[in-house]
């Protein structure tokens, strides 16, 4: 599995260390005033950028290692990179600012989209085009879109595509099930300052 550089140096170097994938991650249960400031808001000003996807990607390696994918998100654009094993990866749409989550297992690529993107960007078609063709002759013929549950804002996507990665590689988990929408940012909050990502709060 081909891994990929990448840049994430937190505000303070001595909350940093050196990852095997060449990656920099800041500690995350030491969340940096900026992701703070982030993840507590709400409304456009509240979309989790790239670092924070990053961090909930490498904790969830740390906690499914027999999982492939969860690489930073500038490494599906490198071409040559492709998974070789049931895999899970956050993608980025775009000029779509839009956020989802596939998985490949069973010879089928699972699309858990927040808002039912049926009309793909051909950036994020790229990308899974690049991804899993290692393991799946053409691939956007065996993508198949999960029934997931739905973002109620326009800013949450990232939220819900770290929840959904969260259930894809939980040997119990439910990618179907209702968040409870009004806990779901305040969990996250959580399992990043607590170094370990989990399954979020349901609707009752």
């Amino acid at each position: 599995m081909t891994k990929a550089n990448c840049d994430q140096r937190g505000e303070d170097e001595g909350l940093s260390q050196e990852e095997p994938n060449g990656c920099t991650i800041q500690n995350t249960k030491h969340l940096s005033p900026d992701q703070m400031s982030l993840l507590q808001s709400q409304g456009y000003e509240g979309m989790l950028d790239d670092e924070i996807i990053n961090t909930a990607q490498d904790l969830l390696q740390r906690q499914f290692p027999n999982s492939d994918g969860l690489q930073p998100v500038v490494a599906v654009l490198v071409p040559g990179y492709k998974v070789t094993k049931n895999a899970v990866q956050i993608h980025h749409g775009g000029e779509r600012m839009h956020w989802l989550t596939n998985s490949y297992r069973n010879s089928k690529i699972m699309v858990a989209d927040s808002i039912r993107t049926d009309n793909l960007s051909p950036y994020i078609r790229d990308q899974r085009t690049n991804l899993y063709s290692g393991v799946v002759h053409e691939p956007l013929k065996h993508m198949h879109f999960q029934d997931v549950d739905h973002q109620k804002n326009n800013y949450d996507c990232r939220v819900f595509a770290i929840a959904f990665a969260y259930e894809l590689l939980s040997e119990d988990g439910d990618p179907e099930v209702t968040d409870n929408h009004k806990a779901i940012r305040g969990h996250l909050i959580t399992c990043l300052h607590n170094g370990s990502i989990n399954k979020s709060p349901i609707k009752e």
